[in-house]
């Protein structure tokens, strides 16, 4: 039924679940909220388990501070072959033939619903798609309606934890953002033309560096009683402010350009406003 270039063949919907839980009880949470939002409209939904989230590796600095983060909340990293039966929060390592390490994946138990994005109508799809799901209003209401889902899961396994969808705390820092390039970025620079993911990475180069010395300034304000709630988004824009003025010249550098001059602002004579006659509304006001 998806014929046309643009056509949707399936969505994607991640239902992340909590530790808490047994694997079991996991996946029948899973089905039983799939079956309401999906099964029960019409839909044909295709789930996955899966046990970890995504690989991240130590060569930037985005994933240097992902490790840290994790290693500040005491999560244990595991070797692969430990992890098959370990459902307890953890890390786990994954290594190369030649037992290097390849890269790290955090114990985050969740499940992709693949929908199909028209109904059945008796033994075939409909004709026309649900746009109900193209609604951000939709989108919405699973974000909320999924916690929901799950506490009255975790209320009925006699368990205190809650989730929320939404933050609870501000987070200790800015986020970094990643430096390095892909497969096909590399090869268009190897042969010698230009990347615009290496101008993005370069540029996330500047914006880490900077929210490393925005902490080094927090860190420094706070020792000396002057932190508050903003002081590090503060520090964040007072050291970009320099950072991209640096920027812009690197790049007419690079591609042997100048800035056009900005044209000079001709200045208009301001008009002096009559005085206001006798009894008008302007004298009186």
């Amino acid at each position: 039924m998806e014929t046309r270039r643009d056509g949707r063949p399936g969505r994607d919907v991640v239902l992340g679940c909590v530790w808490e839980l047994a694997p079991d009880d996991q996946r029948a949470m899973v089905l039983d909220w799939v079956k309401r939002e999906f099964v029960a409209k019409g839909h044909i939904a295709d789930v996955s388990f899966h046990k970890y989230g995504h690989r991240v590796v130590d060569s930037s600095e985005e994933g240097r501070e992902t490790l840290r983060r994790w290693a500040k909340h005491n999560l244990p990293f595991v070797e692969a072959e430990e992890c098959a039966e370990l459902w307890d929060p953890h890390v786990k390592i994954e290594r190369s033939d030649d037992g290097t390490v390849r890269g790290f994946k955090v114990f985050q138990p969740h499940a992709h619903a693949f929908i199909s994005p028209r109904a059945l109508e008796g033994d075939e799809f409909a004709a026309k798609r649900n746009r109900e799901f193209d609604r951000a209003e939709q989108a919405k209401e699973w974000r909320y309606e999924w916690p929901k889902h799950q506490n009255a899961w975790l209320e009925a396994a006699g368990i205190d934890v809650r989730v929320s969808a939404t933050a609870t705390d501000h987070p200790e820092h800015l986020p970094y953002l990643p430096e390095t390039v892909s497969q096909t970025a590399y090869h268009i620079e190897q042969r010698g033309e230009v990347s615009y993911e290496r101008e993005t990475a370069e540029l996330n180069a500047i914006h880490n560096e900077t929210v490393r010395q925005a902490d080094e300034d927090v860190a420094v304000s706070e020792e000396s009683g002057e932190g508050g709630r903003f002081a590090r988004v503060r520090a964040w824009w007072q050291q970009m402010r320099g950072h991209f003025s640096e920027w812009r010249d690197h790049l007419w550098e690079r591609f042997g350009r100048a800035p056009e001059p900005e044209p000079d602002q001709e200045e208009v004579p301001t008009q002096e406003e009559p005085p206001p006659q006798e009894g008008s509304d302007a004298q009186e006001r």
